[in-house]
Parts: structure tokens; C-alpha cells; sequence
């Protein structure tokens, strides 16, 4: 079977790891300052802050933009349950704003409508971007139409590890960013995340957040218990257990991305010359957008038909989230059925293997299996 997620891990891990475990310092440490140095680098960032999952960075984040009791954040529900419960987290409620069909990203036509809807009746602090399988939104869009009302974009970046929106990573539109680094991402530090923040106040609040509310950049007394506490926070932070293995990815973690992208630019080509007309490809012709194709989506009429063929031949395939509107616990979500686009795209989409262990036999052998299922 050809497995939908891989884990990466290198061979050095297992060597700095027990280091690491050996050294008396395995909770935030030098490791945790090393592993941010490194990111820093990577995404061209002056700040970074790690911390122990991305559901904590997004929760963060909503309590950085404002959101409370009272508040609403516009949201999409095509994504995992743990974008949005971040924003239920705060006490802060949703507003749904539908998606493209045919990339599952939210719109900003939807953000547009949703907010001109509730201009006078809602105190909207925050949209919620979700970068679907590794494709970035519409940054620049969703800018044009939440600055005129102070609305904080959040950037939901868990598929998106090496994703570039303008020649960019991490896109200066955006307010929050959240990367994912747990165990079936393009970077792993088995579970993990980083919080970027777009400015420097931010930041600095939470840092002191994410170790409940200490500033440890602070001169250190009697083990920081004596330290006032302005704002209480939470432990979010990252340890340097975590932070060791995601040292070791780094070395790696380009051609990791250089690799999802080589097959699912091959998938891009293939569908677009060899394919019914049924598969469309979601990433052609977007002049400023790289995805970084965590996973690669197709779309057509019968997805489980595919996947039962795809299982036949020996490739998992699946449909990996599920609409958050359906779940219980966000059935009173207003304008609830108000998404379309969110219907219409999970109807039709499936996701086949792109990574990194996907070799080029692989990805033929399964292309030329979505063909078969498509044209008999």
C-alpha cells in the first residue's frame, strides 16, 4: 500500500535525541532557542515562537486578535475540528464564510459578504484562513477586505509548511501565522508548532503567554515564582525534546518540500494532458502562489468509487477532513447552511499520496489509476 502520510524522521535524530534527553535539560531550553534561530532563517521572520501544537499557536492567536466572549471570527469549516475550536476556545463564536469549490479555500468574496452582513450586529475580530492541502489563500484579497475594518487575519498554515504567497512564506498581509510540525507534516517534531507574528507587540505578549503569563526574558531570582504576573497565560510552550528532533529536520526539510512539490507538479501536468475532463487540477495557472502540496487533491464525481479502486490497487487514499459544520458541537453556528462551495467541494474531493516517499514509479502507477477509474 502506498500510505496517503509518511513520517519523517532522519537517521541523526536518534543520537541528538538521547543527547538531549541526557543533557538535565529537556523542557525549554537551549535546544527550543536553537530549533527558533533555525526557523527564523528559514521563513525570513524576526520572530518566531514555538510551541507544543498548533491547535495551542491558533489558540494563541485568537486570543491575540481579540477574540472573547462577544466577539465572532469568520471561519470556514472545511478544515480540521482544531482550527475552529481554537476560536471556541476564547468564548468567541463563528460566522461561516463558504470556499472556492474547486480549491477549498475560504473566499474572499464570502469574507466580503459575511462581514457586510453583520457591519452594524457583530463584533468581528478575526477571519480564519485555512491553506488547504498546502495552497495558500488569497492573502492579498482577504486583505483589501478586512483592513478598512481592523479585522485580523489569522492563517491557518498546518498543510502549508514551504508554501510561498508572492515569493513569500509567510505573507506580510497576514497577522498570525500557524505552522504544524506534528507527526504527518512536512516537518515533524512528532507534535509541535510555531506562532509567527506580524508584530512585534504581539510577539512579545506571547511569549509570555505561551509560559503562562512569565516573562522569562526577565532577570532569573528564586525559580521566576516571585515574578508578578500581569495577564495569566498558558503552557504552551515548547521542550527540547521536541525541539532536538526538529533541529535534525531542518537539514532536511527543503528537500522534503522540494519533493512534494516535484510530484505534485507531475500530478498538475499529468491531469491536466492525460485526464478526463472530470479532474480538475487545483494549481495550474496561479501566477503567485507555490503550494507546497502536502497532500494533492482531485476532484470528481464519485470519490469513494475512486478510493475503493484506489485501495484495489494498493494506493490509500481519503478525504482527510470532514465540513466542521456537521460536528455536533458547531451545529449552532449561525448561517450554518449558508456554504455551498464547502458542500459542493467536499462531495467531490479525495486526496492521493504526494510526499516524500512517493517515488516516480509511484506517482505514474497512480495517476494512470485514477485514469483508469475515470474513463471506464
Amino acid at each position: 500500500m502506498i500510505p496517503l502520510f509518511k513520517v519523517f524522521i532522519p537517521d541523526e535524530a536518534s543520537e541528538a535525541v538521547v543527547r538531549t534527553l541526557k543533557s538535565g535539560y529537556v523542557t525549554q531550553g537551549p535546544r527550543v532557542e536553537e530549533f527558533e534561530y533555525l526557523l527564523r532563517g528559514f521563513l525570513d521572520v524576526a520572530h518566531v515562537l514555538t510551541v507544543n501544537s498548533a491547535t495551542s499557536g491558533l489558540q494563541l492567536a485568537c486570543h491575540l486578535a481579540g477574540l472573547g466572549p462577544g466577539t465572532y471570527a469568520i471561519s470556514t469549516p472545511m478544515t480540521c475540528t482544531a482550527t475552529n475550536t481554537a476560536i471556541l476556545s476564547t468564548g468567541a463564536s463563528i460566522l461561516w464564510a463558504d470556499v472556492d469549490p474547486n480549491t477549498g479555500n475560504i473566499t474572499p468574496e464570502s469574507i466580503a459578504q459575511v462581514l457586510a452582513q453583520h457591519r452594524n450586529t457583530k463584533v468581528i475580530k478575526a477571519v480564519m484562513c485555512v491553506d488547504w492541502a498546502g495552497l495558500p489563500c488569497d492573502y492579498d484579497a482577504i486583505f483589501g477586505v478586512t483592513s478598512e475594518r481592523g479585522v485580523k487575519i489569522i492563517r491557518d498554515a498546518a498543510h502549508a509548511w514551504g508554501a510561498k504567497y508572492r515569493e513569500s512564506l509567510v505573507p506580510s498581509e497576514v497577522d498570525y501565522t500557524v505552522y504544524s510540525f506534528q507527526a504527518i507534516k512536512h516537518l515533524t517534531t512528532v507534535d509541535g508548532g510555531v506562532l509567527v507574528c506580524a508584530s512585534n507587540a504581539d510577539h512579545n505578549r506571547g511569549k509570555k503567554l505561551r509560559w503562562y503569563g512569565i516573562d522569562r526574558d526577565l532577570p532569573k531570582q528564586d525559580m521566576r515564582c516571585e515574578m508578578d504576573v500581569v495577564e495569566p497565560g498558558w503552557k504552551y510552550h515548547m521542550n527540547d525534546w521536541n525541539a532536538t528532533l526538529g533541529i535534525t529536520q531542518m537539514a532536511h526539510t527543503e528537500k522534503i518540500i522540494e519533493a512534494h512539490i516535484d510530484n505534485g507538479t507531475f500530478y498538475d501536468d499529468w491531469f491536466t494532458i492525460y485526464s478526463a475532463s472530470d479532474v480538475p487540477v487545483n494549481y495550474v495557472n496561479l501566477n503567485h502562489y507555490q503550494p507546497s502540496y502536502w497532500i494533492y487533491t482531485i476532484l470528481l464525481d464519485d470519490p469513494e468509487g475512486l478510493k475503493i479502486h484506489l485501495a484495489d490497487n494498493h494506493i490509500q487514499a481519503s478525504k482527510v477532513h470532514s465540513p466542521n459544520h456537521t460536528h455536533t458541537m458547531l451545529t449552532h453556528v449561525e448561517d450554518k447552511d449558508a456554504v455551498p462551495g464547502v458542500e459542493l467541494f467536499y462531495a467531490r474531493q479525495l486526496n492521493i499520496p504526494c510526499g516524500w516517499w512517493v517515488t516516480k514509479d509511484d506517482r505514474v502507477n497512480i495517476a494512470t489509476a485514477v485514469n483508469e477509474f475515470v474513463r471506464r
